[in-house]
């Protein structure tokens, strides 16, 4: 451990005669001594898994610090994470940062009958926290201290893996479709034999509401502020609210709709990537890379930045008829400050990079928590789920998480959907639904 040295014995002797800085009768904290935020550096574990073929494997999982959500209850000294983590997460060795009032202190060596406090460095010291751990913070005069018990939780159940449950559907989406969730419901945008786009609406993916040929092609439609938007067979633009009745917003004419995040939708008009937020002005967003725009089996995806919450985070990609050998993506920063407010870029596959997308047929993409998933075809077959925790950069086959047994006996397209804490996959007349924890 670093930086760690014991509490000056005098002063532990007589901080612990001390009343504490808040009493019973008291509903805030004396600024003298308190913690007021507490987190947590990623976790990175080494776990013992199955492979598909039932041989063990070590993989390295890491829980991303902006996925665990911390309380601190100052009334009764409580400090701890809202949700409950893996029980495969090793906390032997956990970095914390916090802030605080006066100094903290913690019962390290309990388990060796310590009973000492030590000095915890913030965002340095590297602290087992696979037992609940006593603190205490002491002013800065010495006078005051308040006890805390920070307690990380882990799930009381081990799932090294992800159980499919199987089900059958009432439609059979063996045609080319798009899935896409919104409000809890799913749809899937989908072309019929006669090269007709319709939409069908489902609650829990086995039962489904079709519905008549919609004016928009199924492969362009993208969620831009919790409304659908679509590309009629001449370019214009159309937004729908329940994915049936559908308006035209737009007199522009363009050749795709490539992403959208909470400021703007993106479009390609021919010879630049150009931004709107109300349809009738556009800006500029990107000329460079062109030729490795997605062209079909698209994607986009966009969320608040961990670290600035007024700056978004964009992606997109899907599969450019440029490349035989990747799957394409691109990223976005977007912010009302110019100076950080940047234009579409390409994410161009290095050799240094030894994980970049790999090209699958019909891919299908989604975010599940803070990381991307993925699943194609390759040479004809469905072979594994994908993952990126690095916002498209780097992706991994998990062969600790094996696709169904039989995705590949059903006909048609499969896709992946987020649907609450649940991840499905469609194809023909068949969903599998399973959770990652």
């Amino acid at each position: 451990m670093k930086n760690i040295s014991k509490l000056i014995a005098p002063l532990g002797l007589a901080v612990l005669t001390f009343v504490s800085c808040i009493s019973d009768s008291e509903t805030e904290t004396s600024p003298e001594c308190a913690v007021i935020a507490f987190s947590v550096a990623d976790i990175s574990s080494s776990v013992t898994v199955k492979k598909s073929d039932g041989t063990d494997t070590v993989v390295t999982r890491t829980i991303d610090s902006g996925d665990i959500y911390f309380n601190i209850d100052q009334n009764n000294g409580l400090i701890y994470n809202v949700d409950s983590l893996p029980v495969w997460v090793d906390l032997t060795k956990v970095v914390p940062t916090f802030s605080c009032y006066g100094y903290l202190y913690g019962q390290i060596n309990a388990a060796n009958n310590d009973s000492l406090y030590y000095y915890i460095t913030s965002g340095s010291d590297s602290i087992d926290f696979s037992k609940p751990l006593n603190v205490m913070v002491v002013s800065t005069d010495g006078t005051s201290p308040k006890d805390y018990v920070i307690n990380i939780r882990k799930s009381a159940y081990y799932s090294d893996t992800i159980v499919w449950n199987s089900y059958v559907i009432d439609t059979d989406f063996k045609f080319k479709s798009r899935a896409l969730t919104l409000n809890s419901n799913a749809y899937m945008f989908y072309e019929t034999p006669d090269g007709n786009s319709r939409v069908a609406i489902s609650e829990n993916g086995m039962a489904w509401n079709g519905k008549d040929t919609i004016c928009v092609n199924y492969s362009s439609v993208l969620i831009y502020k919790n409304k659908f938007y679509g590309l009629d067979s001449y370019g214009y633009i159309y937004s729908s609210e329940d994915a049936q009745t559908w308006n035209k917003v737009s007199e522009k004419n363009v050749n795709m709709l490539l992403a959208s995040d909470g400021m703007n939708l993106y479009a390609f008009d021919g010879t630049n990537i150009i931004g709107t937020s109300d349809f009738e002005s556009w800006t500029d967003c990107g000329a460079e890379e062109l030729d490795n725009l997605p062209t079909r089996c698209m994607y986009s995806f966009s969320y608040t930045s961990k670290t600035n919450s007024s700056m978004e985070i964009a992606l997109m990609g899907g599969l450019s008829e440029n490349n035989e050998l990747n799957s394409v993506s691109w990223y976005k920063v977007t912010s009302a400050d110019s100076f950080i407010n940047q234009k579409w870029g390409y994410m161009y596959p290095t050799e240094e990079n030894e994980h970049s997308f790999p090209y699958l047929e019909e891919l299908s993409v989604v975010r599940y928590g803070s990381d991307l998933y993925a699943i194609g075809q390759n040479n004809g077959s469905y072979k594994n789920l994908y993952r990126s925790t690095d916002n498209g950069i780097g992706w991994w086959a998990l062969d600790e998480y094996p696709l169904p047994d039989n995705i590949n006996s059903v006909e048609g397209n499969a896709r992946l959907m987020v649907v609450g804490d649940e991840l499905w996959i469609v194809r023909g007349t068949k969903i599998w639904k399973g959770v990652i924890r």
